[in-house]
């Protein structure tokens, strides 16, 4: 089994239930997980206890030192951080360098990043630099407004992961990279929807933003034709 790490720009979010649920899914599959993330806002009480929370600190010192422990590999990742357009090169490879000491450190040996903005191409620098395979996973935004660079990403992930078919759609127009379906899910041992009689009905509560990056685009933008 894998040792994975996975990146996500803020840890926890109590609305992204989706992120808890599939690290807790990984470690019942018997994988070993870390959450990487830039900012641990708090305790999540719902998260696996074997599960390690490490905050990525941006260090020159600590980026300087790993770019001289492998400098190939870093002078190559320089390279294929100069093509990516919405983050700077200096950016780049310094939190790239840093997420590469902690994948080397940790010994993690593949990370997978929830949405596709920034922190996904930073995961992607240091996934090339320690020499780790990489994979994505879109939400919305991510992909239908805020998409800079995506083609780019998708081509060098190993993987992407779509949670709706539109989304497989759009991020397969790319002609880019793997790109796989998978619906978010909830862990339904966590609830308990059997009715308590046989001829009691089962009523549903829905709660969600109608909202155009959590409505697929597609069917939004016929809706609006």
């Amino acid at each position: 089994m894998k040792h994975i790490g996975i990146v996500v720009p803020s840890f926890h979010i109590p609305s992204e239930t989706f992120v808890v649920t599939e690290i807790n899914a990984l470690v019942k599959a018997g994988h070993k997980v870390s959450v990487l993330t830039f900012e641990n806002l708090n305790e999540c009480i719902n998260l696996d206890n074997s599960v390690r929370i490490i905050v990525i600190k941006k260090s020159t010192q600590s980026a300087i030192s790993f770019a001289l422990q492998h400098p190939v590999m870093a002078l190559k990742s320089s390279i294929l951080a100069s093509k990516f357009s919405a983050i700077s090169l200096v950016s780049l490879m310094g939190y790239g360098l840093n997420i590469a000491e902690i994948i080397h450190s940790r010994k993690i040996s593949h990370i997978h990043c929830h949405f596709m903005h920034a922190p996904l191409t930073y995961s992607i620098v240091a996934s090339k630099i320690a020499g780790v395979s990489v994979s994505s996973i879109g939400h919305g935004h991510d992909v239908y407004v805020n998409d800079s660079d995506l083609k780019l990403k998708l081509s060098l992930c190993d993987f992407s992961v779509a949670v709706c078919k539109d989304m497989q759609i759009k991020l397969n127009n790319y002609s880019a990279g793997k790109v796989q379906l998978l619906h978010c899910g909830i862990d339904l041992s966590m609830f308990n929807a059997k009715p308590s009689r046989l001829n009691e009905s089962v009523k549903l509560l829905f709660v969600g933003r109608l909202v155009e990056k959590k409505v697929c685009n597609f069917y939004y933008q016929q809706y609006k034709s």
